[in-house]
């Protein structure tokens, strides 16, 4: 298994309008605004991505206004302890064990999202059958 603070792939896009001879430097453990264009750290993807399975969810019906709103909590709970540690090591990158915490954090968001979308799923199709 991955550590989320061995994050060194490039995931950085210059924009069209900027060719530079310049390569992208690598995108470490942060999230940063750099004008143009923004960089973010896998975890800081991986809550973006998130946030859209709650929303695409919603919207489908699979799960319940409530049942987002709850999600929606916990999912700012994981965007408030990543900002907690960020303040607590003066803005450097999540160690490792914390970047492990908010791995945990995300994996069990990410099973919520799912047990709810697929109970509610499972629900449906026993109304539909009945």
């Amino acid at each position: 298994m991955s550590s989320i603070s061995a994050v060194t792939q490039n995931l950085y896009v210059e924009p069209a309008s900027l060719k530079s001879a310049k390569a992208p430097e690598p995108i470490t453990d942060t999230t940063e605004n750099t004008g143009d264009s923004v960089r973010l750290s896998l975890a800081g993807i991986r809550t973006i991505l998130q946030a859209g399975r709650i929303e695409m969810n919603e919207r489908a019906g699979r799960i319940t206004p409530d049942q987002a709103d709850e999600l929606n909590q916990q999912y700012q709970a994981i965007n408030d302890q990543i900002s907690a540690f960020h303040e607590a090591n003066g803005g450097e990158p999540l160690s490792s064990e914390q970047a492990r915490t908010i791995n945990e954090m995300q994996n069990t968001l990410s099973q919520a999202v799912h047990s709810m979308a697929t109970s509610s799923d499972d629900n449906t199709s026993m109304l539909l059958n009945s």
